[in-house]
Order: structure tokens, then C-alpha cells, then sequence
């Protein structure tokens, strides 16, 4: 990975994990963020595959953000049970925001290797 697209690639990630950070402390519904953060997953996925050069349809990002989540779903799961506490939004939202980074690191990683 070149420096220039480590740069781009921080800005997309970090701007992504903000929003999913947002969202998931935000939501006051268990289970109500799900959409939002595929969404913005999905957008930071198809922004990260444009500065590798990567030809990547929005139904092939959208299948790789709902399969990160499933793969976390563990840790969404206490997430979502962790919200009805009184501090519970933080931790929504710093578990949103932390799978958000692992994601958008693991597909630039990806991306890189061809």
C-alpha cells in the first residue's frame, strides 16, 4: 500500500468509523442501527475499493458489510443488551465504531494484495 493511499484510505475509514460510532451511540432502539451502519459500511467499502482501482458493484459491498456484522454479531449482540444501561450508548457505539475500523482496515488490506 502505497502512502498516498494509506492517507485516502484513513480518511474513508476514520470518517466511516465516526458515523458507525454516531449511529450506534445514538440509537435508542436495540437492533434500530443495523441499517444505517450497513449503509455507511457499504459506502466506506466502495470508496476504499475507487482509491485501489477496484471494480466493486454496491450488491457485492452491501454482502461484505451485512457479513462483517454477521461475523460480529457476538459482539453486536451484547452491545445492543449493553444499551439499556445508563452508559450503554457509549459502548454501542465504540463496539459500532471499532467493527467499522476492523472492517475498513481488513477490506483495504485486501484490496491491496490484488
Amino acid at each position: 500500500m502505497t502512502k498516498e493511499q494509506k492517507e485516502k484510505c484513513e480518511v474513508i475509514i476514520n470518517t466511516a468509523m465516526v458515523s458507525a460510532g454516531a449511529i450506534g451511540g445514538l440509537s435508542l432502539i436495540p437492533g434500530s442501527d443495523a441499517g444505517p451502519l450497513v449503509g455507511i459500511q457499504t459506502t466506506m467499502i466502495l470508496a476504499i475499493s475507487s482509491v485501489f482501482g477496484v471494480t466493486f458493484t454496491k450488491s457485492c459491498a452491501i454482502n461484505l458489510a451485512k457479513t462483517a456484522i454477521a461475523e460480529n454479531l457476538g459482539k453486536y449482540a451484547v452491545s445492543q443488551l449493553i444499551g439499556w444501561l445508563p452508559v450503554g450508548n457509549f459502548v454501542k457505539g465504540g463496539v459500532a465504531a471499532a467493527i467499522t475500523n476492523e472492517l475498513g482496515w481488513e477490506v483495504a488490506r485486501d484490496f491491496d494484495k490484488g
